[in-house]
Order: C-alpha cells, then sequence, then structure tokens
C-alpha cells in the first residue's frame, strides 16, 4: 500500500509530537512492502526530515497552516493528489472529507474532551478550549469510519470503547514508549549542569506543571508547602512546563504559602536539559488527574529517579509496581508521600530498579512493528 502519515505534531517534541516523531522514525526504518509519505510542516527540523527521506520515504513539507486548516482542507487533497491508499492520523483527528477509497487508521490518545470536568478539570486558556470542542466534534466522526484505531493503554481502550460506541474488536493497544534519550546519567554531572544553567539547587523534586488544570499543578504546591510544614523537607521544587509569564495563580500561590524561595518554575526545556533535570531529581512528581498514557513517567523511571504517581488514568497500567500512588486530589496524600520518600533512602533505591525494569519494557521498535500489522490487516 501507499500510506501517507500526518506528521505535523512532530516538530513538537513531547506528548502526541513525540509520539509522532518516534513512530514515524521507526517505521521508516522498517524494510517492507509499504511505501510511506509524510506529511511535515516546515517547522520540522531540517536532520529529521531528511533522515525519513533517507530511509527511503516521501517527505512532503508544507507551511506551518493552522491545524483545523492543515487537516480539513490540505490533508485530504495531499492524499488524493498522493493516490493513497492509507492515512494514519496520529494525534486523536483527521479529515472528515477524505476520499472513501483511502482507509484510515486513528491513533486516539485520550478521549479526555468527551470527560466532564469533574473527571478533567476545564482549562482556563481559550486555546485549550476551542481545541476541546474541535476535538469533541471531529474525533468521533473520524473514529466512526476509521478502518483500525490505535490506543496508548487499555484504559484508553475503553475509554474509546465507552465513550464514542467502538467495538473493542476494532481498537488495538499498542502501548508507546520513553525515548532512548532517557537514561541514566552522571548524577553530578547533571546536577553540576542543570545549577549552572537554571540556578537550581540539591536536592529538588521535579514535577511537570502546565496551565491546564489536568496536569494538578496548583495541587503540587500545596502538596509541597503541606510536606514542608509535616517534615524537615529541604527540597527545591522545579516545575517545568509552564511558559515564560508564568501564570499569576502559581506565582499568587506559591506566596501565600510561603514557598516562593524554594519553588523554581521552568519553561520548557530542550530533551537534553529535560534529562539532566530528571537525573538530577531526587523524587519526580506526576499526580496528573488524568492521562491516556503518560510519557514523562517512564522518561523519569528511565533516568533512575523514583516516581510519585497518580491514581488516575492510564498512569497505574503504565507504571505497574514502580511508583509510589497517590489519588491526585488528595494534597495531604501527596504531602506525606514526598515526605516518607524523601526520607527513605531504600524505597527510592528500590522504586529506581523497579522503574528501570519497567522503563525497559517499553520499546519504539515494538511499537513501530505492532503498528506495521495493524497497516498489514487493513490490507487485507
Amino acid at each position: 500500500m501507499k500510506v501517507g502519515i500526518d506528521a505535523r505534531f512532530a516538530s513538537y517534541r513531547r506528548g502526541i509530537g513525540n509520539y509522532a516523531y518516534q513512530l514515524i522514525t521507526e517505521l521508516t526504518r522498517i524494510r517492507n512492502q509499504h511505501q510511506f509519505v509524510v506529511y511535515a510542516d516546515a517547522s520540522m527540523a531540517a536532520g529529521d526530515v531528511a533522515k525519513w527521506a533517507a530511509e527511503g520515504s516521501r517527505v512532503h513539507v508544507h507551511p506551518p497552516y493552522p491545524y483545523a486548516l492543515w487537516e480539513q482542507f490540505f490533508l485530504p487533497r495531499w492524499a488524493a493528489r498522493d493516490r493513497l491508499d492509507l492515512l494514519h492520523c496520529p494525534g486523536n483527528t483527521g479529515p472528515l472529507t477524505l476520499s472513501r477509497r483511502v482507509k484510515v487508521v486513528l491513533t486516539l490518545h485520550d478521549v479526555m474532551y468527551l470527560l466532564p470536568h469533574t473527571v478533567v478539570p476545564q482549562s482556563m486558556s481559550p486555546y485549550q478550549r476551542l481545541g476541546r470542542v474541535y476535538r469533541r466534534v471531529v474525533a468521533p466522526r473520524v473514529a466512526a469510519r476509521a478502518e483500525a484505531i490505535i490506543a496508548d493503554s487499555d484504559h484508553t481502550r475503553n475509554d474509546v470503547a465507552n465513550r464514542l460506541g467502538i467495538p473493542p474488536v476494532r481498537i488495538r493497544v499498542i502501548h508507546p514508549a520513553p525515548d532512548a534519550a532517557f537514561q541514566p546519567l552522571p548524577r553530578q554531572e547533571a546536577l553540576d549542569d542543570v545549577k549552572r544553567r537554571y540556578g537550581l539547587r540539591d536536592p529538588m523534586l521535579l514535577a511537570m506543571g502546565a496551565v491546564d488544570p489536568r496536569k494538578n499543578t496548583l495541587g503540587i504546591l500545596r502538596a509541597f508547602a503541606l510536606a514542608r510544614q509535616q517534615g524537615a523537607l529541604r527540597h527545591q521544587l522545579v516545575i517545568v512546563g509552564l511558559p515564560r509569564s508564568v501564570p499569576a495563580q502559581f506565582v499568587r500561590l506559591a506566596s501565600a504559602l510561603g514557598i516562593e524561595e524554594d519553588v523554581v518554575f521552568l519553561d520548557f526545556v530542550p530533551n537534553d536539559m529535560l534529562v539532566k533535570l530528571y537525573n538530577a531529581a531526587t523524587i519526580f512528581l506526576y499526580p496528573s488527574f488524568y492521562e491516556g498514557f503518560g510519557f514523562p513517567v517512564l522518561e523519569a523511571m528511565a533516568c533512575g529517579v523514583p516516581v510519585i504517581a497518580s491514581t488516575a488514568g492510564s498512569v497505574p497500567e503504565i507504571a505497574g509496581d514502580a511508583a509510589l500512588f497517590v489519588r491526585p486530589d488528595d494534597i495531604h496524600g501527596l504531602g506525606r508521600a514526598i515526605v516518607t520518600l524523601a526520607a527513605d533512602e531504600s524505597l527510592r533505591q528500590t522504586l529506581v530498579r523497579k522503574g528501570a525494569v519497567r522503563a525497559a519494557t517499553f520499546s519504539w521498535g515494538r511499537t513501530a512493528a505492532a503498528t506495521m500489522r495493524v497497516y498489514d490487516e487493513c490490507d487485507q
């Protein structure tokens, strides 16, 4: 078959973008009977585009059109021009006007846009709220006509079946994996580097933050303050992933809790520095309210840092027995877990060992091979 893959997310190497980039990179390495046509936008690194092309794929680079315009106007036209047999849409949505002769494989990472706000708190960002409306309109329609659906986890497969009414037999669970760059480094070197670059100190707790309340940034701040009250905690809290102008609500809360001197907010950081931050941290916190997969949990484990993780969404499925679990709405429980893990070197080392084993069970090679089998099934 001639298989098209929408790669527009791949220029942003977190979450869905990381999934798209890693999957395409592995798929293009597999020698098989299918021909790949990759649709990338001009913000992609030239080296990545060249790497895909060098493996024999046709790569079309287009201007970075707005999301909906790319997907609903241009993508169907490119698919028709290139006479695709199958189009893989790896980011929850796809074109509604695609020719019926083109089969669709759709990756659904989650269905949080269909969940009530009691489960997934509503974002205050107009862009994120508009995106949620777009996915609510588009995703169910594309899923209904898709030849096959790929879900990142059993939890997501169950959500897709229940919320979209898709027969489970049409849904394949294929786990993604952490990037190979996430691995243990000499800790002192990593610590010295992040100290020099970001002015951090040792010991530190690391967390992924976001304007989106789903990531529970406010809860992390409150739990850290409680942990400071409950025990002799000397740690600095480093929260990565917030925009340069940190939203006032986070700054105000840190100040009101009296922890502003011990909290550092960082923007999105390059992958090489994120690896070093994981390696420099004593504990990684991930008390998210909902995840379709949860890459940071495996990234942290692969780097050798013990994890305190959420009981919600797919996180327990992905983390297995290699994390300390806390309900995301249990701020006091999260505070106690921080104190316990910070004080217990033996428990930390146990989680580090289990985490390394757990992270090693996920591989992009296996992900790509399983995805290729889905393509083959569509060719029957």
